[in-house]
């Protein structure tokens, strides 16, 4: 899942676009119906379509580029740009549509992802940390429950979440009971250091990359 995209073949491409993107549009497909009828889903009584809920799961590495995430990264933003699409076609009439952006989580899928991940790929993400999947689940649940649109976990994935959000409008998880003029207020002010932090954070990117670069040649020599 992480390799460079000259090591990556073909396939892994197809299948990447095929398991996140394609596999979400499939299933939205079949179900969307059924959640917009008010007695859709197997329900006894009627139910508001904006009561219930869709969720998908993207990734930071679809918010910010990160070196090795060519195929992985690439399909995880289909799945953003769809989910933001869908719940503006949805928001007036049927289910909140909320994306989900987990950090790296303790699970077996990344001890597999780890096998064979570019050094330069593992700096860069081992500097997000790692949560444990209680807490991930947790965090998505609450976001899904609200309607929010995006998920992410903890103050630096506000923080993240708030600087690359964008074309949009107010963020809907200030920290504040504040009205959306207000917040959005906040994020101007804010946004010129969400860019510093995200120029520190490109440049350090590229630190890594040259570093990991030359290590490379000088143990291939």
């Amino acid at each position: 899942m992480a390799q460079t995209f000259e090591a990556s073949p073909p396939d892994v491409f197809d299948r990447l676009i095929r398991l996140n993107y394609l596999g979400a549009v499939h299933v939205t497909k079949v179900l969307l119906p059924a959640m917009l009828s008010p007695l859709g889903m197997g329900v006894k009584k009627e139910r508001n379509a904006s009561q219930r809920r869709i969720a998908f799961v993207s990734s930071l590495a679809s918010l910010v580029p990160i070196y090795g995430f060519s195929a992985y990264a690439a399909a995880k933003s289909a799945i953003t740009t769809f989910a933001d699409i869908l719940q503006q076609e949805l928001e007036d009439v049927g289910p909140a549509v909320t994306i989900i952006f987990p950090p790296d989580t303790d699970t077996p899928g990344l001890q597999a992802e780890n096998v064979g991940k570019p050094a330069t790929t593992r700096a860069i993400s081992e500097a997000g940390g790692l949560e444990s999947p209680a807490a991930v689940a947790a965090s998505a649940m609450h976001d899904v429950l609200l309607g929010r649109q995006r998920s992410l976990l903890g103050a630096t994935g506000r923080a993240l979440s708030w600087a690359t959000a964008g074309v949009s409008r107010a963020q809907q998880d200030c920290p504040l009971p504040l009205p959306p003029p207000f917040v959005a207020v906040i994020e101007i002010l804010l946004a010129p250091i969400f860019k510093v932090a995200l120029f520190g954070f490109a440049y350090w990117c590229r630190a890594c990359i040259l570093w990991h670069s030359r290590k490379g040649r000088q143990q291939g020599q």
